[in-house]
């Protein structure tokens, strides 16, 4: 199965963003997706917004840093899941996505967070 990563930088945010594809006759040339921006003194939200309908969460790429395929991380702090965003600190998010049925993730696949564009690449897992 392909995975799928975008990186696109914020004011306060650096949101990375992952997905899954698999073979499939539809390609997916692009994606979006919208998360709740980093706000002082706020807790991470592990909840993405689609832009689209044909793919979807990969919440199966869960693991101790991550929920419903999301997951955060403090770059100033070189740490995931921080407790609440803090003055002066960098972030990422990171969403993992995988294709629906009948659809697969162009290898040159373009994708946005937040409406900003973002960097994309899609790179094999080895599923």
């Amino acid at each position: 199965m392909k995975r799928f990563f975008i990186i696109g930088t914020f004011l306060l945010l650096l949101a990375v963003l992952s997905a899954a594809s698999a073979c499939a006759a539809t390609t997916i040339s692009s994606v979006s997706v919208t998360v709740t921006a980093p706000a002082i003194g706020a807790k991470p939200s592990y909840t993405a917004k689609l832009g689209g309908s044909t793919y979807s969460l990969d919440d199966e790429s869960e693991d101790d840093t991550m929920e419903n395929g999301v997951f955060w991380y403090d770059v100033t702090e070189d740490k995931f899941l921080p407790e609440s965003f803090q003055v002066g600190h960098e972030y990422r998010v990171g969403i993992f996505l995988v294709p629906k049925a009948g659809y697969a993730f162009a290898s040159d696949a373009k994708g946005t967070i937040n409406g900003v564009d973002s960097f994309a690449q899609v790179y094999w897992n080895g599923k």
